[in-house]
């Protein structure tokens, strides 16, 4: 324990060191411009189910737990602040849904559930992020990961153990951990330990759609196990991956966006990050499908230093992956490498080195200012394919965006 608590020390010093602050004032107004009729803290286990009003301000503080048993109910317009931890012997605050647990987040296009940093300059890994943890199974165990987390709360210790057990162990494949939609996750993740949202081992009966992780020191989302699919998710200005699956996730992620910083530095290297082998040995997958994304680089090609890792897709399982009716521009190649039963349609290059900047054969309407990433009208990608999906990309060409007002772009 105590050599684990010194790693995770030293991780998160690192974390402390490379985080990059932006120099956006955190907005502590409801949408509706009205103030707040009071505050609460969520901290601790959530052992009986609650219901958040959006009158009141909330703020996380530390790991809160929602309890086998409970469901975390979050009405539309409630904004929920994160406490960053005062220095980094401190994890940040994160909201864990145990087995049996649930959550149900609903906002709507109109009033968005909002998760941000409390921070008067909110920087990406400011506070942990989301964690679901289900009961449809997955082969390898995220034990470590709750163990860690653990170590910071040990009235949750009986908690994790049965967690670990359900959720690695279960065969549940509808298990419903819950929803989560029309939501913003703004500014979370802890690199290599929580993404801004994570699902382990949640089942076919859990939703999540709509739903943007903005600016996240993470992945934007992890599917670890289970077959939860997943629609119409925005990532934002990642630093690891935009959308990462593993530990045999075998659902469907579709209708959905990535978008790169211009600054290389600061973004994801990999937008499409499928299923990778865990702790060495070769995954499980019976099948993972990225179906209708709409994947945007950078508009110029990233300095020398960056471009060797500069792809969009890292394939590293042998596994049945397809993506399909889904556009990638702005990347020096399209897949680092490729599986058995993979099938990518209407891509950027395919090989490294081979990196082009412009929209020409693609014709998104304006993507590289993050305006419209619809394609116009004379796009081949606004007609019907060869397997009579009506366009490609994450965007109808005719229809309104579903990204609506509900999702932000201007941090």
């Amino acid at each position: 324990m105590k050599t684990n608590t010194c790693c995770l020390f030293l991780l998160l010093l690192c974390t402390g060191f490379l985080s990059c602050e932006k120099e956006v004032e955190a907005d502590k107004l409801q949408s509706s411009g009205r103030p707040f009729a009071g505050t609460a803290t969520l901290s601790g286990i959530l052992n009986s189910s609650r219901t958040l009003h959006k009158d009141t301000l909330y703020r996380l503080e530390g790991i809160v737990w929602v309890a086998n048993g409970s469901t975390l109910t979050i009405a539309p317009g409630v904004r929920i602040e994160c406490i960053k931890p005062e220095n980094n012997t401190q994890l940040p605050a994160a909201l864990i849904i145990l087995p049996a647990a649930r959550i149900e987040c609903n906002g709507t296009a109109a009033e968005p559930v909002v998760f941000t940093s409390h921070a008067s300059k909110p920087a990406p890994g400011d506070w942990g992020g989301i964690l679901l943890l289900g009961q449809a199974g997955g082969q390898y165990a995220g034990s470590s990961l709750l163990r860690t987390l653990a170590m910071f709360n040990h009235k949750a210790d009986s908690l994790i153990l049965q967690s670990d057990s359900a959720w690695r162990y279960g065969n549940t494949l509808s298990d419903n951990s819950g929803s989560i939609t029309y939501t913003r996750i703004e500014y979370a993740g802890i690199p290599h330990q929580l993404s801004a949202l994570t699902l382990c081992g949640t089942g076919s009966g859990t939703t999540i759609d709509y739903v943007e992780a903005a600016w996240p020191r993470s992945h934007a989302f992890e599917f670890r196990g289970g077959n939860t699919p997943a629609s119409h998710l925005i990532s934002l200005c990642p630093v690891q991956e935009a959308f990462s699956t593993k530990m045999g996730y075998s659902g469907r992620l579709s209708y959905s966006l990535s978008l790169t910083h211009p600054r290389a530095a600061d973004s994801a290297f990999t937008a499409v990050h499928p299923p990778k082998t865990a702790y060495g040995k070769s995954s499980s997958n019976t099948g993972v499908a990225f179906d209708h994304l709409t994947v945007i680089g950078l508009a110029s090609a990233p300095p020398p230093f960056y471009q060797a890792k500069w792809h969009s897709n890292t394939i590293t399982t042998k596994d049945h992956v397809t993506i399909t009716h889904s556009l990638f521009l702005g990347y020096l190649d399209n897949t680092q490498f490729i599986t058995a039963g993979a099938n990518i349609s209407f891509t950027a290059p395919s090989r490294l080195h081979n990196y082009t900047e412009n929209n020409d054969s693609i014709q998104l309407i304006s993507p590289w200012d993050w305006a419209d990433f619809r394609p116009a009208s004379s796009s081949p990608a606004a007609r019907p394919t060869s397997d009579s999906a009506a366009y490609k990309g994450a965007f109808a060409p005719e229809a309104f965006p579903w990204t609506g007002s509900w999702a932000r772009f201007d941090y």
